[in-house]
């Protein structure tokens, strides 16, 4: 704005005070006065503009820090729990061996079983 009213007035001086220029002169200044207002609320819009795109930044900043300690936190139970459930695959394996050699004693027992009742009832 400064700088168009520096041109108006250097204008004004290059064509020497005419009665014509004169007028332009008046007319000039007084409809870049009028402009200020329009200027000042322009400001003031952006001024609002900018401060709810700030707030808007600061909540989303504030939302990635939170959500970012969320899976932190998520993280660190995903790892607890794969290390309780490989413990827990651990003991199945091991108990399934058991359960293999158990069947195994099982079937020899049954079957030890089974002949001495055949046995007894050839007697």
């Amino acid at each position: 704005m400064d700088a168009l009213l520096l041109t108006i007035i250097r204008e004004f001086i290059v064509q020497r005070y005419s009665p014509f220029s004169f007028s332009w002169l008046i007319f000039s200044v007084l409809f870049t006065l009028s402009a200020t207002p329009t200027l000042a609320r322009d400001i003031s819009n952006e001024q609002r503009a900018a401060s709810e795109a700030r707030e808007r930044y600061n909540a989303a900043v504030s939302n990635d820090a939170s959500l970012s300690k969320q899976v932190a936190e998520q993280e660190k139970r995903v790892a607890t729990e794969q290390a309780r459930l490989k413990d827990l695959q651990d003991k199945q394996a091991q108990n399934k061996a058991l359960v293999d050699s158990a069947k195994t004693d099982l079937d020899a027992k049954v079957q030890t079983l089974e002949s001495v009742w055949e046995q007894r009832n050839k007697n």
